[in-house]
């Protein structure tokens, strides 16, 4: 009761540019309607703001649409009728949807390494029938190269990394690509938006160092505070930002200190 509570006074509100409060509240309506009577096997199909939108079982869509459109964790503000957005580790689809939602005429490109993942998103693509969206299948990474990335056993979990103590035991082999090449054609982003798991560092990394860091004039970021490999880098990763010229904000837990957990960086360049 506690939770549900809380969920619909998220609802209540609710400021998302875009989305009124009966329609965010009928369409998570919809999706709990779906699922009434347990999960309904791998890969279900649900309505999601009158488009058709696949996913990889009943917990993720639940929790993808509770922190995407409940939590509001992708909003931003653009001065922009059509701001330009990079998707770093798509997943589904649901923020790509978010953004088109309230920001129609955006130009997005997504990407996404877990190979069963990116079929459901490319099909979520299509299904969308939107304009100016495209999506690729890949990893971003500080060079160019094959890497190993680690998924969940189950085809139906959200886990996957280039990190195996964040991804999960199977491997398989993707192909691995600098973010800063695909901003070469652009003299200005919008947003930049990273969820990958563990490579965030190594996605920067690759921006300071080809000098494209500052193109981008907001970043949602959620970095995975004390995975083995970043323990104790989060002040070395807010420096690139700070050496750049940006602002920040941080969103974490407080009854966690000490523990894995994910935050939510919200950066934004002062200009």
């Amino acid at each position: 009761m506690k939770r549900l509570l809380s969920l619909l006074s998220l609802m209540a509100n609710s400021k998302i540019p875009g989305i009124t409060k009966g329609s965010l509240f009928w369409n998570w309506t919809l999706l709990k309607i779906k699922f009434l009577g347990g999960p309904k096997g791998s890969k279900p199909q649900i309505s999601l703001f009158g488009k058709k939108f696949s996913g990889l079982d009943q917990s993720s869509l639940n929790y993808l649409f509770e922190e995407i459109f409940l939590n509001g964790e992708y909003v931003f503000k653009s001065t922009k009728a059509e701001p330009v957005i990079f998707d770093c580790g798509s997943n589904i689809g649901m923020g790509i949807l978010f953004f088109k939602i309230i920001y129609p005429n955006a130009k997005i490109t997504g990407f996404e390494a877990n190979p069963e993942v990116f079929e459901i998103l490319k099909t979520n693509i299509l299904n969308l029938n939107m304009k100016d969206i495209q999506v690729h299948h890949l990893a971003l990474y500080d060079e160019d190269t094959e890497i190993t990335f680690y998924t969940g056993n189950s085809s139906e979990s959200l886990l996957g990394s280039i990190n195996s103590k964040r991804g999960g035991q199977k491997a398989v082999l993707v192909k691995a690509k600098r973010l800063s090449d695909f901003l070469k054609t652009h003299s200005e982003i919008d947003l930049i938006k990273i969820d990958v798991e563990g490579a965030e560092w190594n996605i920067i990394k690759d921006l300071v160092e080809s000098n494209s860091i500052r193109k981008c004039h907001q970043y949602l970021i959620e970095f995975h505070l004390n995975l083995p490999e970043l323990e104790g880098k989060l002040s070395e990763f807010l420096e690139y930002f700070e050496s750049q010229g940006y602002l920040y904000n941080i969103r974490g837990d407080f009854g966690r200190v000490g523990e894995f957990q994910d935050l939510l960086i919200h950066c934004i360049r002062k200009d």
